[in-house]
């Protein structure tokens, strides 16, 4: 990219000498089609939420008192044949797991926590 220097006649403040501006010029066609998000703040604000969401799992809604125990969600679970590398319950109160299935394929699923029944497989 070919950077110029602009000669302007005018207030020393912003030029060194003999009148050329320090900072360059870039073409205006370099930033067309560049989201300026300091220029509309809602929408970067909904892309940010958007963003956020997609990244999150379901959401599981059961009371905490009607949760099947961890040791036996566990045990279901590997009774189907899963091996359960890492158990956690997620941002959106879901059991899940990461691990393999019968064949050997890596798996990320979300479970509800009251019923076991599988909500999103990633």
């Amino acid at each position: 990219m070919a950077v110029s220097f602009t000669r302007r006649s005018g207030t020393a403040a912003h030029t060194g000498r003999r009148g050329l501006i320090s900072t360059p010029t870039v073409p205006s066609d370099l930033f067309q089609g560049v989201f300026h998000a300091h220029r509309c703040p809602l929408a970067a604000l909904s892309l940010t939420l958007a963003a956020g969401a997609a990244l999150a799992g379901p959401q599981c809604n059961a009371p905490k008192d009607k949760w099947m125990k961890e040791a036996d969600f566990r045990a279901m679970v590997e009774k189907q044949g899963y091996q359960i590398k890492t158990f956690k319950v997620s941002s959106g109160q879901c059991y899940e797991i990461y691990g393999h299935d019968k064949a050997g394929k890596k798996v990320e699923i979300y479970f509800d926590p009251a019923t076991g029944a599988e909500m999103q497989r990633k």
